[in-house]
């Protein structure tokens, strides 16, 4: 992981991380003028990056200056718990058993730990569909699924985008390298993909 010099460099003792958790919550609900919530089945969940995501120093991800760090892909972040409209507060633990908290982060960028290229939601292609580097019939190609196919998503509820009236869903391809494809055709009458039952994913 990169982090830039102004990352928040403090650290705290392992308290209890409900402690923690509520100290932060306190904080930065007087800090910021922003709705945020706790989830509690979030605390100390295990979350996996799927794309690279930029970690800011607020919960309102931005602007530019804000950013404090780089997640890559597959690097792994522990939830404290808190939440805000599209954004989660993550941080890492340290091999001293100490937690650094890290910041905020844009929560459709990352899945559960245990998810993978297999996933719990996947998808029987009913027709050929081109696989892309972006959810847009403009981007690169990477491949193509053919009738029959199984898609996996990459995360759980699955990450969808519209765009330009079709629906696109973010799949793992090639040795979980992530990709696009578009689940419904342009006016949404046709459904590209049918959900499987998770049994069937595998």
């Amino acid at each position: 992981m990169r982090v830039a010099a102004s990352t928040l460099k403090r650290f705290f003792p392992i308290i209890g991380i409900a402690i923690l958790v509520s100290l932060l919550f306190s904080s930065l609900t007087i800090a910021q003028d922003v709705s945020l919530s706790e989830r509690v089945s979030y605390v100390n969940a295990c979350r996996r990056v799927i794309r690279t995501a930029e970690i800011f120093d607020n919960s309102s991800l931005g602007p530019s200056q804000n950013r404090v760090g780089t997640l890559n892909v597959d690097e792994q972040v522990t939830l404290t718990g808190v939440l805000a409209s599209g954004g989660a507060q993550v941080y890492q633990a340290n091999p001293d058993g100490f937690i650094q908290v890290l910041g905020w982060v844009d929560a459709a960028r990352l899945t559960e730990c245990n998810i993978g290229p297999i996933g719990s939601s996947c998808y029987r292609v009913n027709t050929n569909l081109n696989v892309r580097t972006s959810p847009s019939t403009e981007a690169s190609l990477l491949g193509n699924y053919v009738v029959g196919d199984i898609a996996h998503a990459t995360a759980e509820p699955p990450y969808e985008i519209l765009s330009n009236g079709r629906v696109w869903l973010e799949v793992f391809v090639f040795d979980n390298n992530i990709g696009w494809i578009a689940r419904t055709n342009r006016d949404g009458s046709r459904n590209n993909v049918t959900l499987l039952p998770s049994n069937q994913c595998g």
